[in-house]
């Protein structure tokens, strides 16, 4: 591996299960998980600027993992229905947005994850 400080972080998936309760949805109870290895960073000002407004208060890092890695599933703007969930020091976070560099030519070809802050209120 030629990323940055690649560690091994643990990722829970929901089951697709679930359904809208009073608009809302409530995703299946059953989950699973895996481990992926990557590098997970702070992000910077400029990264967090490009984010919706609502969601750069709770965006914490931004994380790194080659091509060969499990594909992780982001959230929606509107909710939790499908993303994958980060564990990573005792916290959780959802995994909100990619950067899909895959196909880069020069230099490692990986993805990019942006990872939102789960609080109690969630």
């Amino acid at each position: 591996m030629t990323i940055l400080a690649p560690k091994k972080f643990t990722i829970r998936r929901q089951s697709e299960a679930g359904s809208y309760v009073y608009g809302k949805w409530v995703p299946s109870t059953t989950t699973d998980q895996f481990t992926v290895i990557g590098s997970l960073q702070p992000l910077n000002a400029r990264e967090i600027e490009m984010l919706p407004e609502g969601t750069r208060t709770k965006a914490r890092f931004s994380f790194y993992c080659e091509s060969n890695q499990p594909f992780l599933k982001t959230t929606d703007l509107n909710g939790q229905k499908g993303s994958d969930r980060f564990l990573w020091n005792g916290n959780e976070y959802l995994v909100f947005a990619i950067g899909d560099w895959q196909l880069h030519l020069n230099g490692i070809p990986h993805k990019a994850y942006v990872l939102i802050e789960v609080g109690n209120d969630e």
